[in-house]
């Protein structure tokens, strides 16, 4: 009995209830001009090295003896230099060292590859309930520079507008505010009160207005035949209605985003947009997302409205070939070669902008299972039938739509998505060339390193030696540092603490409640301080903190200690190269009862996960 083929996630999206920095430069203008079209035919072998472009001056950082594909013109370089925050040259060696001056901090990669920090155009991180740091190391550990947060409700945007004014965002990221709830029922018009923001270089913009055209995460995705129930899906809006919504938006400054999951839903919003852009070239970029059931009567239709489209990478081929999963909406075995065609799409519309979105959590946001769902749609042991494999497309093709196609689509072309002069300092560093390998081991590809806007704000385990290049003017090691045996008490256990400023879910108290997995967290950079009051003065003879700290670099502390609140007495100074999950120590002892701790250099915000001070009674 052959395997039926699932309607993209008609269950897979239930999981989704909608579900040191080196200064600033504006960047570039907003364009309507299409990104270039990906090449298809250039090998690494074939590749040449792109003519220099350089700005004067010496770098603050020059990237050297490396593979770097830029998704711009002049694809392969060897180098690149950045200054501030942006990418002042690309090109070969020679010209890029050219701008080490004797404060220039120098990578040579030993020709590691390096592309262009990815762009998600749509994914649900922050929406999740958890916290931006977490979500944030999830997002950055696979290369991802720039995400965009869907199905934004009130409660949303002002969680992520706290993140913002703390400083806990480390990643691009574009909201989209709901019009519609996951199961078609228009919202208030709350959106409008929050209009949308396009400042070159911003960590948080307004992006646009979303729209469901059918279920999906919620009710089932419109099609144009029958399941096996007899249905044909949940249609939330007509042609007439869904241009009605297109144009209130575009009227009101936004750009439309509207999920289309069944063909029905796709060529509905197809002939509504076709309405609303005419001959106008899209200049709001509005976009058709998912497009998971396209028949073939419609592959060349996305050109012809002039809509983006916005396709899914991970490729769910375990769950597409088990008979024996328990989704309910299934496409019939005829109509197998509808699901996500995106080699016909991108054949027969080669005017139409592309880009990825991975969709997280309903998919993995993993680099390399995006590049394998794209190129081979091989997920481990499962493999694509052939109306599966079909839609595959070449790797170059997918860096492209995970690049400047997604950058495009969230009108950051020309800041991101590109290794290029004049464009922020985001990209990644990979364990391998995904354009050279086989492309069954294109799994396999992951960031090692990730950088925004100059900063290293992800290292992967075991690859120390390309990130510790970004840290200038080490101290010494830990473990220099004189150390201490936690003798006595640990006295700061839910001692009164205090800060100089706290996240709402990370209080000082998280320092001193004997619990390693929970810490405090200032949402700032230096100086911070946090301050423990024992309660009467004790002889403290060991203090012990537990690092929470990204990335690796030089930090400074100063400890003071005294009989009152702010105490003035310096009990010392502890100055080392650290990281998260490593303790310091300072021996005593001292008769205090209050113990300050501020930090006055870090590369990343100030925080503590534990503060011990091991004692007792003061002495006779």
């Amino acid at each position: 009995m052959p395997k039926k083929p699932l309607v993209l996630v008609a269950a897979i999206l239930v999981l989704v209830t909608a579900s040191c920095t080196w200064g600033s430069e504006e960047v570039g203008t907003t364009s309507t001009t299409t990104p270039p079209a990906p090449s298809t035919s250039t090998t690494a072998e074939e590749a040449t090295t792109t003519s220099t472009e350089v700005s004067p001056g010496t770098a603050d950082v020059v990237i050297t003896n490396a593979n770097v594909i830029t998704m711009s013109d002049a694809p392969r370089a060897e180098a690149l230099a950045i200054t501030d925050d942006v990418i002042t040259a690309v090109g070969d060696r020679a010209s890029v060292e050219a701008l080490v001056g004797d404060e220039t901090l120098v990578s040579d990669l030993d020709g590691a590859t390096v592309i262009p920090g990815l762009v998600d155009a749509h994914s649900h991180f922050f929406g999740q309930g958890i916290g931006a740091a977490i979500q944030d190391d999830e997002i950055l550990s696979n290369g991802i520079t720039t995400t965009a947060e869907f199905h934004v409700t009130p409660e949303i945007l002002e969680t992520m507008r706290g993140f913002e004014q703390a400083g806990e965002l480390r990643v691009r990221t574009s909201l989209y505010l709901i019009y519609t709830d996951a199961c078609g029922n228009v919202q208030e018009d709350w959106w409008r009160e929050h209009p949308p923001t396009r400042e070159p270089g911003e960590m948080l913009r307004i992006g646009g207005i979303k729209v469901f055209a059918d279920g999906g995460s919620c009710n089932v995705p419109a099609v144009s035949y029958t399941y096996e129930d007899g249905s044909t899906g949940d249609l939330y809006f007509d042609v007439d209605g869904m241009e009605s919504i297109i144009s209130e938006v575009e009227e009101a400054g936004y750009q439309v985003a509207v999920h289309a999951l069944g063909d029905n839903a796709v060529a509905t919003v197809l002939e509504a947009m076709e309405r609303v852009i005419g001959d106008s070239g899209n200049p709001f970029r509005h976009r058709i997302d998912h497009n998971g059931v396209v028949s073939p009567d419609m592959y060349g239709r996305h050109q012809e409205s002039g809509a983006m489209a916005v396709l899914f990478g991970a490729f769910p081929t375990c769950a597409f070939t088990d008979a024996n999963n328990e989704y309910k909406y299934r496409t019939p075995d005829q109509f197998a070669s509808w699901e996500w065609p995106w080699r016909q799409l991108l054949d027969s519309n080669p005017e139409t902008v592309f880009a990825w979105h991975a969709d997280y959590p309903a998919l993995p946001a993993s680099l390399g299972a995006n590049l394998a769902g794209f190129v081979t749609r091989v997920e481990g042991d499962c493999q694509p039938t052939p109306e599966m494999a079909a839609g595959a497309i070449t790797v170059e093709e997918a860096l492209h739509l995970m690049t400047m196609g997604s950058a495009y689509a969230l009108d950051r072309d020309e800041e991101v998505g590109s290794l290029e002069v004049g464009k922020y300092a985001d990209l990644v560093v990979l364990n391998q060339d995904p354009t050279a390998v086989d492309p069954l081991q294109l799994g396999a590809t992951e960031a090692v390193m990730t950088m925004v806007g100059g900063n290293v704000e992800f290292c992967r385990e075991g690859y120390s030696d390309v990130c510790q290049a970004y840290v200038a003017e080490p101290g010494p090691e830990v473990g220099s540092q004189p150390g201490c045996q936690p003798t006595g008490e640990n006295l700061a256990i839910g001692a009164p603490v205090s800060a100089s400023m706290s996240l709402v879910d990370r209080p000082p108290q998280g320092a001193v409640d004997d619990d390693q997995e929970t810490g405090w967290g200032s949402g700032a950079g230096p100086e911070q301080w946090i301050e423990v009051d024992l309660g009467q003065e004790y002889e403290v003879r060991c203090l012990r903190v537990l690092i929470d700290q990204f990335p690796a670099g030089r930090t400074i502390h100063r400890i003071n200690g005294g009989a009152h609140p702010d105490p003035g007495a310096e009990l010392g100074l502890i100055d080392s190269v650290t990281d998260s999950g490593e303790w310091l120590e300072l021996p005593g002892p001292w008769n205090i009862r209050y113990l300050r701790i501020t930090t006055v250099e870090s590369p990343s915000w100030v925080a503590w996960l534990e503060v011990e001070a091991w004692g007792g009674p003061p002495g006779p």
